[in-house]
């Protein structure tokens, strides 16, 4: 296990919420995880963890304060946020036995947003793209 993963444990057990992101092929239970990307609530480092490369380990490996990746996934303390969990839940828990626990779907809140607006057809949902496009418009004084 590298020195920056310990680190990642070190500095994520710091926070009471972070967000979470996985990339991958086929990010299924069918699939593979290639990816994952990390942030904290005021946190201004992003850590990218190479799971390719890592495999189990990146999850099962323990530091020397006996914390885990898996442990901060299936943390009641840590509040994991998402956007469309669907398919990175399926993917931790059917490849790596991760149950994540405290996880809170953005895009369930963009569906309520909708719904709160007056949309009452919310059958269709929103990727992360045209929710940040509809919601966080840039100023014009930016480009």
């Amino acid at each position: 296990m590298s020195l920056t993963t310990i680190f990642c444990l070190e500095h994520l057990s710091l926070y009471e919420a972070i967000a979470v992101d996985l990339e991958g092929i086929n990010l299924s239970r069918e699939g593979r995880i290639s990816i994952m990307q990390i942030t904290a609530e005021g946190s201004s480092t992003v850590w990218l963890i190479d799971i390719t490369t890592l495999d189990a380990t990146a999850f099962n490996h323990v530091d020397a304060n006996g914390r885990s990746l898996k442990g901060v996934l299936e943390s009641l303390d840590i509040m994991k946020a998402f956007y469309d969990v669907r398919s990175d839940s399926d993917a931790l828990y059917n490849l790596y036995g991760v149950f994540m626990r405290n996880v809170y779907d953005i895009q369930l809140l963009e569906v309520a947003c909708r719904r709160s607006l007056g949309f009452n057809n919310v059958r269709f949902l929103q990727g992360l793209g045209k929710s940040v496009d509809t919601y966080l418009r840039m100023p014009s004084t930016w480009g």
